[in-house]
């Protein structure tokens, strides 16, 4: 087998290494990004894309019983006195509720009418499945409703939602509070009640510990699976729960049974009251309330469609994974096949990450592998050219050292890969035309001359050898073994050298350019080596050459 020069091993040594180094960089970084709180924006935006996927349309179980700007208008300036939210309550109760969650802070004292306190917590008690919140103060402490309220509330629930870094709202916490004192969800604790009529297990005690200087805890995060709109809700932004204006319901507009079995949520909608949040709904992000932002977490509980977030190691399984397959394509594949694959890796990550959610209930963050797969094209194709450019540089030096005139890359415009390409371009052509010299005055030698490699295989043969060989019976083709197409001179002997020798006609020597005699390879046995001896050394002294 023929070794390859040590030029070519160096460069092919020099590739593998400089692939080892991008691959350790790449899986290294894809490693680091593909952990918790990373490139959260990019992975936001892949899940907003993917969200339609695995949609699901709102629960009519769920019903909004919206403060907007009808009820502000007929009834006045908020906050209203809470005779007005006790006698709602009784219209509600009267259609026999799954269970009912207003989102109003009764966190003070009415000083107004202090006897409203009273009837509110009347109606609390008659109703039996009224959950109410826990927000959080400032200072990172829990504030919770007055103690008369809290006392026959069905359940407490905290209604945090945090914003990711670009300011829309993707998740959810299971529970939350203080070190020690955690609260529910406030849609988790309406869930238990309109299931068991009773509030929502206390927490486990191996939560895990909190961190030193920590006030406020965040447990189980979930992403939001947010309900799909009716096809007529779609254009107007509206919500899409069923959603019943308060001053309707309280004036007796709202029939008690459209609340029969249901789950009601009571809060603010009206314009500069409540808190507003945006969320990934359909194709685009648009601002909702915090009831109806309760309506989709409470659905996708009804449901079961809410996402956990996949754990750090499935991420970076997935992700090293992808950017690994895409790495050792870039080093079989070639170019276009590189790319071709590196673009096919890219969609399959896009594609598991949009059907992860249908599969497993799982979110991954791809991100980091899509961030890996751009890098790696660019980079190996640098590489490359790299090389390129440098093997170039070695060759031209290499025919300069040769004798071989080549023109200076200083005299060449363009950069230094132009440069040395119109180099070897040049060098090319002279190589051709030197090689297209030696044929041709190979090929008016009136002898039979065949030009052999160190192995015995011709390389070039003029056309009396040609004329030579078929004499013989066969056909030359370059590439030949010049032993096998001499062996019918197998009878020739040391001391017969005459009889040995082709006939005058056909004045037989070799010519080869290696070190090694070309008809003396691969000899086998005292005869061949005689007969290539013979042919090789001796034609010229028994058989001048003929005349014309």
């Amino acid at each position: 087998m023929t070794e390859a020069p040590p030029t070519r091993k160096s460069r092919l040594q020099d590739l593998r290494l400089s692939w080892l180094l991008l691959s350790a960089f790449l899986l290294g970084l894809t490693y680091w990004l593909s952990g918790s709180n990373q490139l959260v924006r990019v992975n936001g935006i892949i899940q907003d894309t993917s969200a339609w996927l695995h949609q699901r349309p709102a629960s009519a179980d769920i019903v909004i019983v919206a403060i907007d700007d009808d009820s502000i208008d007929s009834i006045g300036r908020w906050p209203w006195r809470r005779a007005l939210h006790s006698a709602a309550l009784e219209r509600i109760q009267q259609g026999q509720p799954r269970a009912i969650g207003m989102d109003i802070v009764f966190s003070e004292e009415d000083w107004d009418y202090p006897g409203d306190d009273l009837l509110l917590q009347l109606s609390l008690q008659k109703s039996g499945k009224v959950v109410l919140p826990i927000t959080r103060a400032e200072q990172g402490e829990a504030t919770p409703p007055l103690q008369g309220l809290s006392s026959v509330a069905a359940a407490l629930g905290h209604t945090q939602m945090p914003m990711d870094a670009d300011g829309v709202v993707r998740r959810f916490y299971a529970q939350e509070g203080r070190p020690g004192q955690l609260w529910w969800h406030m849609t988790l604790s309406l869930h238990c009640v309109g299931e068991t009529t009773q509030p929502c297990p206390p927490t486990e005690t191996t939560q895990p510990p909190a961190k030193p200087g920590t006030t406020w805890q965040r447990l189980q995060p979930r992403f939001i699976a947010f309900a799909s709109a009716a096809q007529d809700k779609q254009q107007s932004h509206q919500s899409p729960f069923t959603t019943y204006s308060y001053i309707d319901v309280l004036r007796g507009n709202i029939p008690p049974a459209a609340f029969r079995g249901k789950y009601v949520l009571i809060g603010a909608t009206a314009t500069g009251l409540g808190e507003k949040f945006t969320a990934p709904i359909g194709f685009d992000a648009r601002l909702i309330s915090n009831v109806e932002m309760l309506g989709h977490v409470l659905n996708g509980i009804l449901l079961d469609t809410h996402l956990e977030a996949a754990s750090p190691s499935l991420n970076r399984a997935l992700n090293l994974l992808t950017v690994l397959l895409g790495l050792l394509a870039l080093a079989w594949g070639g170019p276009s096949g590189g790319l071709i694959a590196s673009a096919l890796l890219a969609l399959l990550s896009l594609l598991i990450a949009g059907l992860a959610p249908r599969w497993g209930h799982v979110q991954t963050a791809p991100a980091a592998a899509l961030l890996g797969l751009a890098l790696a094209y660019p980079l190996w194709s640098w590489l490359r050219l790299r090389a390129a450019t440098r093997f170039l540089a070695l060759e031209l030096q290499d025919l300069q050292g040769q004798g071989l005139p080549v023109i200076s890359t200083s005299a060449l415009k363009g950069d230094a890969l132009d440069q040395r390409i119109a180099a070897v371009e040049q060098a090319s052509r002279q190589l051709r035309a030197l090689h297209h010299f030696v044929s041709e005055s190979l090929r008016q030698l009136p002898s039979a001359t065949f030009v052999c490699d160190h192995d015995g295989m011709v390389l070039l043969a003029n056309t009396a050898a040609y004329r030579y060989i078929e004499s013989l019976g066969t056909r030359l083709k370059q590439g030949d073994d010049l032993i096998t197409l001499l062996a019918g001179l197998h009878n020739a002997t040391s001391h017969d050298y005459r009889s040995a020798c082709p006939p005058a006609a056909h004045h037989c020597s070799t010519a080869t350019p290696s070190r090694k005699p070309p008809c003396r390879a691969k000899a086998k046995g005292a005869t061949h080596r005689a007969a290539i001896s013979c042919c090789s050394a001796r034609c010229s002294r028994h058989h001048p050459h003929p005349a014309g």
